[in-house]
């Protein structure tokens, strides 16, 4: 998946810290990722292997910092 130019095809940002609270604890972020077929053959080949297959949205999303989760709604 490196070298991937336009994983997400939108981001949106809900909650206290797009309402513009002065203190949120947190930014909740809705993203819509390109499925295509690299996608689908690094989430297989991640799950056949163990692996997890998100630490590529991670990195896109946050850089190398810690203290994000990140949930697939299944859609």
């Amino acid at each position: 998946m490196s070298g991937q130019p336009e994983l997400f095809q939108s981001v949106h940002v809900f909650g206290s810290y797009a309402r513009g609270a002065f203190d949120p604890g947190d930014v909740d972020v809705a993203v819509d990722i390109d499925r295509d077929d690299r996608w689908r053959q690094h989430f297989i080949s991640s799950l056949a292997n163990g692996r997890d297959p998100y630490p590529v949205l991670r990195v896109a999303l946050r850089g190398r910092r810690r203290g994000i989760e990140l949930i697939d709604d299944g859609t």
